[in-house]
């Protein structure tokens, strides 16, 4: 039984993990044929874009992905199959309702007078409606992952999207098409259509929204946790966008796109983790509301220890292949091996101290991940413009690994003091023997 379970474990991470590795290794395919054919510059551009695109993406869907499996996985547990179909709802009409002031905001802008217009118009209207189409794409892949259909949820937007738009660009090139960023923002807004629509396929699928389902609402309780992961999601996840957005600013976009790439090659990493603890959270979430606390602090240290090892080895990776890797994408861009090991660091840090925001979330403590990632965002900001003009593009990839680590240790010791729950590894401290503990953790799965 131990070794079926584990199997399986390992199974299902496979498919996850080599599944979302494709799609970030079609991302840097894209990224290099656009590097090598059109030039560090557009490639600069376009991350620009598309890191501004991200962060209205998490704004149109007000929150609802960072709690979407949450509820999901207390609705089926109970289960409240009305309610769940009144929250899938409401999470597409808040991203629909962001569509519409964005819109209309959009509208208001270009009306201005003696403003010209004649090229931001368009990569304006596909900009917001690529927001609105990944924010409908996360919150769906969230609600699967919550079914535990994690393969479903997370591949359509971490796989089919990335290769669509790297098929698209091939095309293009093959076809002799001359791509500058307005152009490829429109092949990528094509591509998150069809993302968006695999993913309400699967929704649709599941039979949670069927129209003889009488759909129950609990309005005022979702808005009150999804509201304040805005701001969280905003720091939490898109950090790195935040820090691209800023580099824009700050430096030439050929600079841009060293940074993004090294960025890039930390989030293929990233996805591993990320994979692992997409595996184990639902569980550990059913085990909270179930007031299984032993259970659930075995989950969370096996999945904290493996993810621990994982990042461990992709550091070592990295400090061996970095240069390698980095120089695929021109000359230019081996300047940015330590800008990669620097980025990196956080996948270990983060392992080290656990998935705290999801703690704080399943046990109604929101605020706290608000607080502690706003003062990241503000260091780490300050601090980048700070240490620019001392260090360029590597001291801001400096503050973002120092903040990424004060925000990971602030949040997990509030955690732990809030619930009660070391999410963290050193709740393995003291362990006498650590081989047989883990097999215990192992056994403990079912």
């Amino acid at each position: 039984m131990t070794s079926s379970s584990l199997r399986k474990l390992l199974t299902r991470f496979s498919l996850l993990t080599g599944g979302r590795l494709a799609g970030a290794a079609a991302t840097l395919v894209a990224s290099l044929l656009i590097a090598r054919q059109m030039g560090a510059d557009t490639l600069g551009e376009l991350s620009a874009i598309l890191a501004i695109i991200s962060v209205l993406s998490v704004f149109l869907s007000a929150g609802f992905p960072a709690v979407a499996t949450i509820f999901t996985v207390e609705y089926t547990t109970d289960p409240h199959q009305g309610r769940l179909k009144g929250f899938i709802q409401a999470g597409w009409k808040h991203a629909f309702f962001g569509l519409a002031i964005s819109v209309i905001l959009a509208a208001l802008f270009f009306a201005m007078p003696d403003l010209p217009v004649s090229t931001p118009v368009l990569g304006g209207v596909l900009s917001i409606i690529t927001a609105f189409l990944l924010a409908v794409t996360v919150f769906n892949g969230a609600v699967l992952v919550g079914l535990e259909k994690q393969v479903a949820g997370l591949l359509s937007d971490t796989l089919l999207k990335p290769m669509v738009f790297l098929l698209l660009i091939v095309a293009a090139i093959v076809a002799g098409i001359g791509l500058d960023a307005s152009r490829l923002l429109a092949l990528f807004a094509i591509s998150a259509a069809v993302a968006c629509l695999l993913s309400y396929v699967f929704i649709r699928k599941t039979g949670f929204i069927a129209e003889d389902v009488v759909e129950e609402k609990e309005s005022r309780r979702w808005r009150a946790a999804s509201y304040p992961w805005i701001i969280t999601s905003l720091v939490w996840d898109l950090f790195i966008e935040l820090h691209i957005i800023l580099t824009s600013f700050l430096a030439a976009p050929a600079q841009v796109a060293i940074l993004h790439i090294a960025f890039r090659f930390r989030v293929l990493a990233g996805f591993g983790m990320r994979s692992l603890y997409a595996l184990f959270l639902p569980r550990i979430i059913a085990l909270n509301v179930q007031k299984k606390a032993r259970e659930l602090n075995s989950h969370l240290q096996l999945a904290n220890l493996l993810a621990f090892i994982y990042a461990c080895g992709v550091m070592v990776f990295f400090a061996l292949f970095g240069p390698l890797l980095m120089g695929l994408f021109g000359q230019e861009f081996k300047q940015g091996w330590l800008l990669l090991l620097i980025v990196s660091s956080t996948i270990p840090v983060r392992a080290i101290f656990g998935p705290a925001p999801a703690i704080l979330s399943m046990t109604g403590h929101q605020r706290p991940s608000v607080i502690v990632m706003l003062a990241s965002l503000g260091f780490s900001l300050v601090a980048s413009i700070t240490m620019y003009p001392l260090w360029g593009i590597h001291g801001i990839a400096t503050s973002y690994a120092v903040a990424n680590f004060f925000g990971s240790l602030l949040l997990w010791l509030w955690a732990k003091n809030l619930t009660g729950i070391d999410s963290s590894l050193f709740s393995l401290i003291g362990t006498r023997n650590p081989v047989r503990h883990f097999r215990n953790l192992v056994g403990s799965l079912k």
